[in-house]
């Protein structure tokens, strides 16, 4: 990992699937330390599995309101079996859209599990053919 002038970082961690601020999960900050372990757990909703990937983006705290990227990673969500655990070691690299060789600057440990949403789940989220039928009927009416 990178660290500051003292030899620690003060990471975090960021996940999303869609990069928009309200689908966002922030980690909390482990300070002064070069091997964090966080054991935290978020829900991340998720569009497209078979087109979307779960990024991990790790993040050095410097101040409240300033951060410096350590690495990144990238998972292709269509890779997980629904109701089954996965446990991902994952290189993180500066710039994960480059396809040039990189230096790992560390490695992050997930356990992931993809959980697709029940009939009553989607009903509950407006997913439903019913509702999505009705939405589109009083559309065209306007």
């Amino acid at each position: 990992m990178n660290t500051d002038i003292v030899g620690k970082s003060d990471p975090f961690a960021l996940l999303f699937v869609r990069l928009k601020t309200e689908r966002i999960k922030r980690s909390s900050t482990k300070k002064n330390t070069l091997h964090p372990v966080w054991n935290e757990g978020f829900i991340i909703e998720v569009d497209d599995r078979d087109a979307q990937y779960l990024t991990i983006r790790m993040m050095d705290e410097e101040t409240i309101d300033n951060a410096e990227c350590i690495g990144e990673s990238k998972f292709p969500l269509k890779e997980l079996k629904p109701h089954e655990p996965k446990e991902l070691w994952m290189d993180l690299v500066y710039n994960p859209k480059t396809s040039a060789p990189q230096k790992s600057r560390g490695k992050v440990h997930l356990l992931v599990i993809y959980k697709p949403y029940e009939e009553d789940e989607k009903e509950e989220r407006g997913c439903d053919e019913k509702s999505f039928k009705s939405s589109e009927e009083d559309h065209k009416q306007s």
